[in-house]
């Protein structure tokens, strides 16, 4: 297996990257919380100190996305996204970095305060847009049309919602982050290993990485933050991202992507839809900060915690599994959803 390791890190390291990220991120042990949890031992990958506005998993996906826009020489950024969005908010940050102009049209939501995410990207002075729309495919279409609109005045932007690229640069960085957790899993003599991660690009890295490097020992949960996953088409996705890698390499491999087969995907912990708190999450997020002094994301994180919570409660966690969490960051939504602490 230290060859392929050895290879894949060969491969990552070919393609265009910005680097801005604090790698690698500590595996940090929870000793109040795997007492608490019953649990042989739990870690934490804080991905939430990145760097970069806050931090977050998003900011080792960008390093690859701005490769990628300055190597084609992008010079205006369009996004689309809530106002809650930590996407949004590394992406302002990123575009701000890299003196590209950046542009987010914005979902009109049931939250539009001028707080978190919000707020960051208001003094970071990157020009919103306020939608009048909520429907995520409506929006989509909103952010195309200003990309056509600036290119009818000679600019070249980068629509992310438009570009197949947004995606396999999140892939990319996980499979990265996977050759950084297994080297910090074979300091710590970590046999057995249970992750628990929000589902999204980032879990399809590991995934991925899981499948091309045999890694047999490692158990990947994927917690859903929503009924339906972002991620439209595995197959396309994972199949382009390994076509990026040198035949020689690709070629090695016994498959020509990760299929739903290879997924481990628990959609029951979402509650009544994305961006919605449940009780579970505030009461997994309450007890990481009292047990741990770690703040999550009600977005996200503190969902992904709620499952854990649930799998150890129900004893679903082997016994002899080091359980390892990824804090994918979000930490500017604790102050947008205070209240929903407050009542609880």
């Amino acid at each position: 297996m230290n060859g392929m390791i050895e290879e894949l890190n060969y491969q990552i390291n070919k393609i265009d990257r910005i680097n801005f990220a604090n790698l690698p991120t500590p595996l940090e042990y929870c000793h109040n919380l795997s007492e608490h949890l019953n649990l042989k031992e739990l870690f934490i990958k804080r991905d939430d100190l990145t760097g970069l506005a806050f931090g977050g998993n998003k900011v080792r996906h960008l390093e690859f996305r701005f490769g990628y826009i300055k190597k084609h020489k992008f010079n205006h950024i369009v996004n689309a996204n809530m106002g809650i969005s930590n996407n949004a908010r590394l992406w302002s940050a990123a575009s701000v970095l890299n003196n590209i102009p950046f542009t987010n049209i914005m979902s009109k939501e049931l939250d539009t305060s001028l707080q978190g995410n919000h707020l960051l990207n208001y003094l970071m002075d990157i020009n919103i847009i306020y939608s009048k729309t909520s429907n995520e495919e409506i929006l989509h279409n909103e952010a195309i049309r200003y990309g056509e609109n600036l290119k009818s005045k000679g600019l070249k932007p980068y629509v992310t919602v438009n570009e197949k690229y947004n995606e396999i640069a999140a892939i990319l960085s996980y499979l990265n982050t996977a050759l950084e957790l297994n080297k910090q899993f074979i300091n710590l003599g970590l046999k057995k290993i249970h992750i628990f991660q929000a589902s999204g690009s980032s879990y399809l890295g590991l995934c991925l990485a899981k499948k091309i490097l045999n890694l047999s020992h490692w158990t990947i949960t994927g917690i859903g933050p929503r009924l339906q996953p972002r991620m439209r088409n595995i197959r396309g996705i994972t199949n382009s991202t390994i076509k990026l890698f040198e035949k020689t390499f690709s070629n090695k491999l016994n498959f020509e992507y990760l299929d739903y087969k290879d997924l481990d995907w628990d959609l029951r912990f979402y509650g009544e839809g994305y961006g919605v708190s449940t009780t579970y999450s505030v009461e997994a997020i309450k007890l990481l900060a009292e047990k741990e002094a770690i703040f999550l994301d009600p977005v996200y994180t503190g969902k992904a915690m709620s499952a854990l919570i649930h799998y150890a409660n129900q004893n679903k966690i082997n016994k002899d599994s080091s359980v390892v969490f990824i804090h994918s960051g979000g930490i500017p939504n604790v102050f947008t959803y205070a209240n929903e602490f407050n009542n609880n």
